[in-house]
């Protein structure tokens, strides 16, 4: 205890005397950390593994088995346009015909040849499709099928078409909580001397949160 004591007094006292040193030290290794965080980023988890025991056991097989698709619609709507329409028609039968084109697209249906789903009014229709391998493999696999929606949205401007599911989800989640933390890290420096004019009092680090937002 005395050992633990005495080694935070002198890191206290040196701290004292070499405020600037201990300052621009802390800066430099928060810094270092921050930047070997980004470099090595995370591992993500299938959904399978999110399971244990025998649950765990069950869901590896489904998904082994290929019962555990990860499923996609693609959304076309207008609001002077229905499925009646010509330019509607085209618009559904270019995304059925250009999805299976995609690496991983698999199982398209389009409401053109029965699958899929139309809304009530006739302005909406979807295109389902699922996407091949595990929650994984999918969130990696569904830009490729994004861009080729985004090219589709291009050839139809009178038709609003967007992809929603699971892997789309995540995407768009995982790249806003990515975001998020490294605002996090650049806005806040968890570092300030003390402000005691005392030469003697020893320096310490104290929460510092920096924001770009208004002070409350």
């Amino acid at each position: 205890m005395n050992t633990h004591q005495n080694l935070a007094a002198r890191m206290a006292r040196w701290s004292a005397q070499h405020r600037k040193r201990a300052f621009w030290g802390w800066i430099a290794f928060v810094i270092v950390a921050f930047a070997i965080g980004n470099m090595v980023g995370s591992t993500p988890i299938s959904d399978v593994d999110q399971w244990s025991g025998e649950s765990h056991d069950a869901e590896a097989a489904l998904d082994r088995a290929g019962l555990r698709p990860t499923s996609e619609v693609v959304f076309l709507q207008s609001d002077k346009l229905t499925v009646e329409d010509p330019e509607f028609r085209a618009a559904v039968a270019d995304v059925a015909r250009r999805l299976p084109q995609v690496s991983y697209v698999e199982n398209v249906e389009s409401p053109l040849d029965g699958g899929g789903s139309v809304s009530q009014d006739r302005h909406a229709a979807l295109v389902d499709f699922e996407i091949a391998g595990d929650s994984v493999e999918a969130r990696d696999r569904v830009d490729a099928v994004l861009a080729a929606v985004a090219r589709m949205q291009s050839d139809h401007p009178n038709v609003n078409i967007e992809q929603f599911g699971g892997a789309s989800a995540n995407k768009a989640i995982n790249q806003t909580i990515g975001d998020d933390l490294k605002s996090a890290g650049l806005l806040s420096i968890r570092v300030t001397p003390s402000s005691s004019s005392s030469p003697s009092a020893p320096w310490s680090p104290r929460a510092c949160h920096c924001s770009s937002g208004s002070p409350r």
